[in-house]
Protein backbone atom coordinates (compact mmCIF):
# COMPACT_ATOMS: atom_id res chain seq x y z
CA UNK A 1 0.00 0.00 0.00
CA UNK A 2 1.39 3.16 -1.16
CA UNK A 3 1.69 6.01 1.47
CA UNK A 4 1.40 9.63 0.68
CA UNK A 5 4.47 11.39 -0.11
CA UNK A 6 3.76 14.17 2.05
CA UNK A 7 3.37 11.88 4.61
CA UNK A 8 7.24 10.53 4.31
CA UNK A 9 8.30 14.25 4.44
CA UNK A 10 6.75 14.79 7.56
CA UNK A 11 8.44 11.58 8.91
CA UNK A 12 11.89 12.79 6.87
CA UNK A 13 11.32 15.61 9.53
CA UNK A 14 10.15 14.32 12.59
CA UNK A 15 13.52 15.56 14.15
CA UNK A 16 12.90 19.43 13.51
CA UNK A 17 11.73 21.14 16.39
CA UNK A 18 12.34 24.33 15.40
CA UNK A 19 9.57 27.17 15.54
CA UNK A 20 9.86 27.56 11.69
CA UNK A 21 8.90 24.28 10.92
CA UNK A 22 6.04 23.97 13.45
CA UNK A 23 4.72 27.17 12.16
CA UNK A 24 5.09 25.89 7.98
CA UNK A 25 3.29 22.39 9.63
CA UNK A 26 0.48 24.59 10.91
CA UNK A 27 -0.26 26.18 7.89
CA UNK A 28 -0.41 23.23 6.00
CA UNK A 29 -2.87 21.49 7.66
CA UNK A 30 -5.68 21.31 5.34
CA UNK A 31 -3.57 21.16 2.57
CA UNK A 32 -1.69 18.33 2.29
CA UNK A 33 -3.50 16.64 -0.52
CA UNK A 34 -2.33 20.27 -2.27
CA UNK A 35 1.18 19.39 -1.34
CA UNK A 36 0.80 15.99 -2.72
CA UNK A 37 -0.07 16.76 -6.02
CA UNK A 38 3.13 18.99 -5.88
CA UNK A 39 5.72 15.83 -4.69
CA UNK A 40 3.65 13.61 -7.20
CA UNK A 41 4.17 15.45 -10.29
CA UNK A 42 7.46 14.79 -12.32
CA UNK A 43 9.00 17.69 -12.38
CA UNK A 44 9.58 17.43 -8.99
CA UNK A 45 12.03 14.71 -9.59
CA UNK A 46 13.37 15.36 -12.91
CA UNK A 47 14.13 19.31 -12.14
CA UNK A 48 14.70 19.20 -8.78
CA UNK A 49 16.53 15.58 -8.27
CA UNK A 50 14.24 14.81 -4.77
CA UNK A 51 13.00 11.02 -5.37
CA UNK A 52 10.20 10.30 -2.37
CA UNK A 53 9.36 6.26 -2.70
CA UNK A 54 5.69 6.26 -1.57
CA UNK A 55 5.79 2.36 -1.13
CA UNK A 56 8.83 2.90 1.44
CA UNK A 57 8.70 6.63 2.56
CA UNK A 58 12.35 6.43 2.10
CA UNK A 59 13.52 10.41 0.44
CA UNK A 60 16.48 10.73 -1.81
CA UNK A 61 18.77 13.20 -3.35
CA UNK A 62 20.30 12.87 -6.54
CA UNK A 63 23.78 14.56 -6.08
CA UNK A 64 23.95 12.57 -2.08
CA UNK A 65 23.74 16.77 -0.63
CA UNK A 66 21.04 16.26 2.14
CA UNK A 67 21.41 19.36 3.83
CA UNK A 68 20.98 21.36 0.82
CA UNK A 69 17.96 18.61 0.23
CA UNK A 70 16.55 19.62 3.54
CA UNK A 71 16.98 22.93 2.59
CA UNK A 72 15.46 23.07 -0.49
CA UNK A 73 12.52 20.98 0.78
CA UNK A 74 11.44 22.92 3.62
CA UNK A 75 11.37 26.35 0.97
CA UNK A 76 9.31 24.49 -1.36
CA UNK A 77 6.83 23.42 2.10
CA UNK A 78 7.19 27.02 3.25
CA UNK A 79 6.29 28.61 0.02
CA UNK A 80 3.47 26.75 -0.54
CA UNK A 81 2.20 27.21 3.52
CA UNK A 82 2.39 30.77 2.43
CA UNK A 83 -1.05 33.04 2.58
CA UNK A 84 -0.48 34.11 -1.20
CA UNK A 85 -0.14 30.54 -1.99
CA UNK A 86 -3.27 29.44 -4.17
CA UNK A 87 -4.20 25.62 -5.59
CA UNK A 88 -4.48 27.60 -8.86
CA UNK A 89 -0.74 27.81 -8.78
CA UNK A 90 -0.35 23.89 -9.52
CA UNK A 91 -4.04 23.41 -10.37
CA UNK A 92 -2.84 21.33 -13.65
CA UNK A 93 0.39 19.75 -15.20
CA UNK A 94 1.73 23.31 -16.78
CA UNK A 95 1.11 24.70 -13.28
CA UNK A 96 2.70 22.57 -11.64
CA UNK A 97 5.73 22.40 -13.67
CA UNK A 98 5.99 26.30 -13.13
CA UNK A 99 5.88 25.90 -9.60
CA UNK A 100 8.24 23.73 -9.28
CA UNK A 101 11.06 25.15 -11.89
CA UNK A 102 10.83 28.44 -9.66
CA UNK A 103 12.98 26.39 -7.18
CA UNK A 104 15.54 24.73 -9.96
CA UNK A 105 18.00 26.87 -8.46
CA UNK A 106 18.16 25.33 -5.51
CA UNK A 107 17.90 21.26 -7.06
CA UNK A 108 20.13 18.81 -5.86
CA UNK A 109 20.64 16.84 -9.29
CA UNK A 110 23.84 15.17 -9.81
CA UNK A 111 26.52 16.51 -12.32
CA UNK A 112 26.66 15.01 -15.38
CA UNK A 113 28.56 11.60 -14.82
CA UNK A 114 28.46 11.87 -11.35
CA UNK A 115 27.37 9.00 -9.05
CA UNK A 116 23.73 9.15 -8.50
CA UNK A 117 21.43 9.11 -4.93
CA UNK A 118 24.12 9.56 -2.93
CA UNK A 119 21.78 9.86 -0.23
CA UNK A 120 18.49 8.57 1.21
CA UNK A 121 16.76 9.04 4.42
CA UNK A 122 17.24 5.18 5.03
CA UNK A 123 21.02 4.43 3.92
CA UNK A 124 24.30 4.73 6.17
CA UNK A 125 24.93 8.90 6.77
CA UNK A 126 28.07 10.29 6.42
CA UNK A 127 29.39 13.65 8.00
CA UNK A 128 27.23 16.20 6.67
CA UNK A 129 30.15 18.24 5.89
CA UNK A 130 31.94 15.84 3.90
CA UNK A 131 28.68 15.38 1.65
CA UNK A 132 28.82 19.36 1.00
CA UNK A 133 32.51 19.27 -0.15
CA UNK A 134 31.46 16.23 -2.08
CA UNK A 135 28.44 17.93 -4.24
CA UNK A 136 30.64 20.60 -4.78
CA UNK A 137 33.10 18.64 -6.32
CA UNK A 138 29.73 17.33 -8.77
CA UNK A 139 29.07 20.61 -9.55
CA UNK A 140 26.50 21.17 -7.54
CA UNK A 141 24.67 24.62 -8.79
CA UNK A 142 24.63 27.26 -5.93
CA UNK A 143 21.82 29.78 -4.69
CA UNK A 144 21.29 32.84 -6.69
CA UNK A 145 23.85 35.63 -4.88
CA UNK A 146 20.77 37.80 -3.91
CA UNK A 147 19.31 34.98 -2.21
CA UNK A 148 18.75 34.39 1.79
CA UNK A 149 18.80 30.81 2.00
CA UNK A 150 17.65 29.25 5.47
CA UNK A 151 20.67 27.21 6.48
CA UNK A 152 20.84 25.99 10.03
CA UNK A 153 24.41 26.20 11.70
CA UNK A 154 27.08 24.08 11.50
CA UNK A 155 26.20 22.80 14.83
CA UNK A 156 22.80 22.07 14.17
CA UNK A 157 23.72 20.11 10.90
CA UNK A 158 26.22 17.91 13.03
CA UNK A 159 23.45 16.90 15.53
CA UNK A 160 21.25 16.36 12.82
CA UNK A 161 23.78 14.13 11.18
CA UNK A 162 23.91 12.10 14.19
CA UNK A 163 20.72 11.40 15.25
CA UNK A 164 20.19 10.37 11.34
CA UNK A 165 23.28 7.76 11.75
CA UNK A 166 21.23 6.34 14.92
CA UNK A 167 18.28 5.87 13.04
CA UNK A 168 19.93 4.29 9.77
CA UNK A 169 21.38 2.00 12.72
CA UNK A 170 18.10 1.00 14.28
CA UNK A 171 16.68 0.26 10.58
CA UNK A 172 18.54 -2.86 10.90
CA UNK A 173 17.23 -3.86 14.23
CA UNK A 174 15.66 -7.57 14.69
CA UNK A 175 13.24 -6.28 17.57
CA UNK A 176 9.74 -4.71 17.24
CA UNK A 177 10.96 -1.71 19.32
CA UNK A 178 14.73 -0.60 19.57
CA UNK A 179 16.24 -2.19 22.46
CA UNK A 180 18.08 0.67 23.87
CA UNK A 181 19.96 4.04 23.21
CA UNK A 182 18.41 7.10 22.78
CA UNK A 183 15.25 5.77 21.44
CA UNK A 184 14.24 4.36 24.55
CA UNK A 185 10.97 5.08 26.04
CA UNK A 186 10.68 5.26 29.58
CA UNK A 187 7.72 3.37 30.48
CA UNK A 188 6.65 2.43 33.99
CA UNK A 189 3.39 0.84 35.42
CA UNK A 190 2.54 -2.71 36.35
CA UNK A 191 1.07 -3.13 33.09
CA UNK A 192 2.79 -0.75 30.74
CA UNK A 193 6.39 -1.19 31.53
CA UNK A 194 5.92 -5.62 30.82
CA UNK A 195 4.40 -4.89 27.72
CA UNK A 196 6.80 -2.28 26.64
CA UNK A 197 9.92 -4.58 27.87
CA UNK A 198 7.74 -7.46 25.15
CA UNK A 199 7.88 -4.79 22.63
CA UNK A 200 11.62 -4.71 22.84
CA UNK A 201 12.37 -8.33 23.22
CA UNK A 202 10.61 -9.55 20.41
CA UNK A 203 11.87 -10.22 17.34
CA UNK A 204 10.00 -9.47 14.26
CA UNK A 205 10.80 -12.05 11.84
CA UNK A 206 8.73 -15.70 11.93
CA UNK A 207 6.41 -13.36 14.40
CA UNK A 208 4.89 -10.77 12.23
CA UNK A 209 1.45 -11.14 13.65
CA UNK A 210 2.33 -11.03 17.14
CA UNK A 211 4.52 -8.28 16.77
CA UNK A 212 1.55 -6.44 14.83
CA UNK A 213 -0.96 -6.92 17.23
CA UNK A 214 1.97 -5.45 20.01
CA UNK A 215 2.13 -2.40 18.33
CA UNK A 216 -1.94 -1.46 18.40
CA UNK A 217 -1.86 -3.06 21.85
CA UNK A 218 0.65 -0.48 23.11
CA UNK A 219 -0.34 2.60 21.66
CA UNK A 220 -3.89 1.99 22.82
CA UNK A 221 -3.37 1.20 26.51
CA UNK A 222 -0.71 3.92 26.67
CA UNK A 223 -3.21 6.17 25.23
CA UNK A 224 -6.07 4.98 27.69
CA UNK A 225 -3.99 4.81 30.55
CA UNK A 226 -2.72 8.54 29.90
CA UNK A 227 -6.15 9.52 29.82
CA UNK A 228 -7.20 8.26 32.88
CA UNK A 229 -3.84 9.09 35.19
CA UNK A 230 -4.23 12.69 33.94
CA UNK A 231 -7.49 12.69 34.36
CA UNK A 232 -8.38 13.57 30.91
CA UNK A 233 -11.93 15.18 30.64
CA UNK A 234 -14.41 13.19 28.82
CA UNK A 235 -15.59 15.45 25.67
CA UNK A 236 -19.27 16.85 25.17
CA UNK A 237 -18.79 14.60 21.64
CA UNK A 238 -18.40 11.25 23.75
CA UNK A 239 -20.70 12.18 26.55
CA UNK A 240 -22.88 12.30 23.96
CA UNK A 241 -22.56 9.06 23.06
CA UNK A 242 -23.33 7.64 26.83
CA UNK A 243 -19.72 7.35 27.43
CA UNK A 244 -18.55 7.72 30.85
CA UNK A 245 -14.80 6.45 31.04
CA UNK A 246 -12.07 5.98 28.78
CA UNK A 247 -12.06 2.76 28.50
CA UNK A 248 -15.56 2.32 27.55
CA UNK A 249 -15.30 -0.20 24.10
CA UNK A 250 -17.40 2.72 22.38
CA UNK A 251 -14.24 4.96 22.02
CA UNK A 252 -12.22 4.57 19.34
CA UNK A 253 -8.60 5.00 19.06
CA UNK A 254 -8.41 7.99 16.94
CA UNK A 255 -10.17 9.84 19.75
CA UNK A 256 -8.03 8.59 22.62
CA UNK A 257 -5.02 9.37 20.49
CA UNK A 258 -6.35 13.00 19.74
CA UNK A 259 -7.10 13.24 23.14
CA UNK A 260 -3.88 12.71 24.17
CA UNK A 261 -2.41 15.25 21.79
CA UNK A 262 -4.89 17.91 22.87
CA UNK A 263 -3.92 16.93 26.09
CA UNK A 264 -0.26 17.66 25.85
CA UNK A 265 -0.32 20.17 22.75
CA UNK A 266 -3.51 21.74 23.48
CA UNK A 267 -2.80 24.90 20.41
CA UNK A 268 -2.00 21.94 18.22
CA UNK A 269 1.43 23.33 17.19
CA UNK A 270 4.17 20.57 18.51
CA UNK A 271 5.63 19.26 15.12
CA UNK A 272 5.94 16.47 17.69
CA UNK A 273 2.65 15.02 17.13
CA UNK A 274 2.70 15.98 13.05
CA UNK A 275 2.91 12.41 12.19
CA UNK A 276 0.39 10.73 14.80
CA UNK A 277 -2.19 13.84 13.92
CA UNK A 278 -2.32 12.39 10.09
CA UNK A 279 -2.07 8.77 11.09
CA UNK A 280 -5.29 9.47 12.63
CA UNK A 281 -7.28 10.52 9.72
CA UNK A 282 -9.48 8.91 7.63
CA UNK A 283 -8.42 9.28 4.31
CA UNK A 284 -4.70 8.18 5.89
CA UNK A 285 -2.59 5.38 4.39
CA UNK A 286 0.77 4.08 4.99
CA UNK A 287 2.31 1.39 7.76
CA UNK A 288 2.07 4.29 10.56
CA UNK A 289 -2.37 4.91 9.69
CA UNK A 290 -4.51 3.82 12.35
CA UNK A 291 -6.24 2.30 8.97
CA UNK A 292 -3.12 -0.40 8.89
CA UNK A 293 -3.33 -0.67 12.83
CA UNK A 294 -7.22 -1.47 12.54
CA UNK A 295 -6.19 -3.39 9.73
CA UNK A 296 -3.97 -6.26 11.99
CA UNK A 297 -7.17 -7.16 13.84
CA UNK A 298 -9.97 -7.13 11.56
CA UNK A 299 -9.00 -7.65 7.75
CA UNK A 300 -8.05 -11.25 7.20
CA UNK A 301 -6.52 -10.52 3.67
CA UNK A 302 -3.58 -7.90 5.07
CA UNK A 303 -0.31 -10.04 5.76
CA UNK A 304 2.15 -8.02 8.22
CA UNK A 305 5.17 -7.81 6.50
CA UNK A 306 8.66 -7.40 9.00
CA UNK A 307 9.32 -3.82 7.69
CA UNK A 308 5.79 -2.66 7.62
CA UNK A 309 5.47 -3.89 11.36
CA UNK A 310 8.67 -1.90 12.36
CA UNK A 311 7.59 0.75 10.42
CA UNK A 312 4.61 0.98 12.17
CA UNK A 313 6.42 1.08 15.65
CA UNK A 314 8.90 3.91 14.14
CA UNK A 315 5.60 6.02 12.83
CA UNK A 316 4.20 6.08 16.38
CA UNK A 317 7.34 6.60 17.86
CA UNK A 318 7.63 10.37 18.58
CA UNK A 319 4.16 10.04 20.30
CA UNK A 320 4.75 7.67 22.06
CA UNK A 321 7.67 9.33 23.62
CA UNK A 322 6.01 12.19 24.72
CA UNK A 323 2.98 10.62 26.10
CA UNK A 324 5.33 8.65 28.31
CA UNK A 325 7.34 11.93 29.37
CA UNK A 326 4.16 13.85 29.64
CA UNK A 327 2.83 10.61 32.04
CA UNK A 328 6.04 10.31 34.42
CA UNK A 329 5.53 13.66 34.95
CA UNK A 330 3.73 14.55 38.25
CA UNK A 331 -0.17 15.86 38.21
Amino acid sequence: MDAPRSLAVVEFFADDQSVQWAETLEALDGRWTTVDRVLNSAPFKDILGIDIDPKTSIVSFENGDEISGRNLLQRILAAMAAPEFEFADIEDKDDRHKFVSKFADYNVKAAEGAPKWGFSSKSSYADPSTRSASSAEQGSPSPPENSEPNEPDRESQRAHSSSNRRQGADLNRKTLAPTGGPRSLHVQGIRLAPLYNECRRLVVKKNENAAALLVRVFIELSSEVYLEEKRVSIPPSLTSRSISEWSDHKVKLSEKVSAVIHSIDPLGKSPVFAQARMAIKNDAVGPFSLKMLHSYFHNHHVLPDETTVKASWDGWEAYLKALHASLNEPI
